[in-house]
């Protein structure tokens, strides 16, 4: 079909609004969150002149809590005072109101989330099922998602926000010498300190590597390291790093219906005059047939 989907990481988009926009607000209430993550998204289509779009979220108690209580546990039951539980609550709202309310209204329709899985597992699935034809671009920061990245055809690539960069497969060959797919692999031995999986202690990622391309000597301690429990980084890691994770569902993807006067209503609501001229529907409108 010959299509162009970006394929966003919407926890991540939010979180990053979150601290960019932290203090904005309309009429008492918290609005910096909605305002970073739209003025993005309209950003993103127009930058990359394309109206096709998903967006995964991440959703409920994740499956993989339940197979490592260690999982992402460093994140958890750190101490807040009032003032942080109110942002917290307040940004968890303005999430919410994206996820279920003011995409919707704008005429996006593929807007997925499924109970236990994160947005990581959602996005792997969708680029791994992409029409024929059909090209993807992710739009994420995390690393993790670098065992996606394919080559044409059903090209998947990844675009870094924050550092405004796109890994192709092409360029991630010539950073790593591996091809992405098993990248997974890297990270069951090197582990992954932002999701507080524990690799073989002293190995990073490009020890990783040399230790999967053979280039590692067998007399060096990581060497021996790596050796002694690779089985066992295997067995417990794989599962909490492979994307997507066992059973996530395969979505269908659906037409949007544009709806510029939805933009503007929730502009209008939200008191975000600065965005009223930037919809993601107006803005590629002279390049490409809505």
């Amino acid at each position: 079909m010959n299509r162009t989907w970006l394929v966003i990481d919407c926890n991540y988009l939010c979180h990053r609004a979150k601290h960019t926009m932290k203090g904005l607000a309309h009429e008492g209430a918290a609005t910096g969150v909605v305002f970073g993550f739209l003025k993005e998204i309209s950003y993103l289509m127009d930058y990359f002149q394309t109206k096709y779009i998903c967006f995964c979220w991440d959703y409920g108690k994740g499956l993989r809590e339940r197979i490592c209580s260690e999982y992402k546990a460093d994140r958890k039951d750190r101490d807040m005072i009032e003032e942080d539980v109110a942002f917290e609550v307040e940004f968890a709202f303005q999430m919410a109101k994206l996820r279920e309310e003011y995409l919707y209204k704008i005429g996006f329709r593929n807007v997925f989330l499924k109970a236990g899985y994160e947005s990581d597992d959602l996005i792997a699935s969708l680029v791994f099922n992409l029409p024929k034809g059909d090209s993807a671009i992710m739009v994420t920061a995390d690393q993790d998602m670098y065992q996606c990245i394919r080559p044409a055809p059903n090209q998947v690539t990844m675009y870094s926000p924050a550092k405004k960069e796109v890994m192709t497969f092409e360029k991630f060959v010539k950073e790593w010498g591996i091809i992405p797919g098993i990248w997974a692999e890297v990270k069951a031995i090197a582990g992954c300190t932002s999701d507080n999986v524990k690799g073989v202690r002293g190995v990073g990622n490009k020890t990783a590597v040399k230790y999967l391309r053979g280039e590692l000597k067998p007399t060096t301690k990581a060497f021996q390291a790596i050796k002694e429990q690779v089985d066992e980084m295997y067995k417990k890691n794989i599962p909490l790093v492979k994307l997507p994770y066992e059973g996530t569902p395969v979505f269908k993807l659906k037409k949007d219906k544009p709806n510029p006067d939805g933009w503007l209503e929730v502009m209008e609501v939200l008191g975000m005059e600065s965005l009223k001229e930037k919809s993601p529907w107006g803005r590629i409108r002279r390049k490409l047939e809505v």
